[in-house]
């Protein structure tokens, strides 16, 4: 408790540095096959509350190891957010909570995504790991999209001036452009590869700094970045 202060102490990205977090990060994935990250908090007793009231952007599970924590939860005020925005936030933590309660060793609490909360530590010290998971959104076919258009040097080329006359021909080539768009969308097979696309970008997004195989999760974490 001495050495953390009346902080919270964050190591965010915690299976880089355990293999026991990296084993539970790989069960994790493989239940939900979404991006995944995994944090570890911990508060000395009567400390600061943490990270202070917030919402986040994903799923989160918050899995009490040791000691309690005092949690309020308020309804979020955004939905579906992809991104993180404060204001309000006085206005939020004035308003009645939805819940309200002290979270033990063993319990697990769920915080669905954009659900402004705040973690108090109690009499005693906590441990806990903030499981986020980072499902799938519409807005992700829009990034796939952007990934397929910049493997064509065609869509990559700049579009002509709109000076005088070539105004004409800008609008022609980005009409071009979102016809080439619409055949990337039409094939096929563009919902099999959208989904192979984000397969690899979650799994390289939860496992990129760690250098283990995913089939020996027992391996020894590599340093972080």
């Amino acid at each position: 408790d001495e050495a953390c202060g009346d902080g919270t102490l964050v190591v965010n990205g915690i299976h880089r540095y355990d293999t026991r977090a990296l084993k539970l990060l790989h069960e994790l994935f493989n239940g939900f096959a979404e991006r995944m990250t995994l944090n570890l908090y911990y508060s000395p007793r009567r400390g600061d509350a943490g990270l202070g009231l917030h919402y986040d952007k994903w799923e989160i599970f918050a899995a009490h190891l040791r000691g309690s924590k005092h949690w309020k939860v308020w309804a979020p005020t955004v939905k579906a957010p992809i991104d993180s925005r404060y204001e309000g936030s006085a206005d939020v933590l004035a308003s009645e909570t939805a819940l309200e309660t002290v979270v033990r060793a063993g319990d697990v609490l769920y915080l669905p995504r954009g659900a402004w909360h705040l973690a108090s530590p109690t009499e005693e010290g906590s441990l806990h790991l903030t499981i986020g998971v980072h499902v799938k959104k519409g807005v992700d076919v829009g990034h796939w999209l952007f990934a397929q258009a910049a493997r064509s040097a065609e869509l990559r080329a700049n579009l002509p001036s709109a000076v005088g006359d070539a105004s004409d021909a800008q609008a022609t080539a980005a009409g071009a452009a979102v016809d080439a768009l619409r055949e990337v969308l039409n094939a096929d097979d563009a919902i099999v590869q959208f989904f192979r696309y984000q397969f690899l970008r979650e799994y390289s997004d939860t496992f990129g700094a760690v250098q283990n195989s995913p089939t020996d999760p027992g391996a020894n974490a590599a340093a972080p970045d």
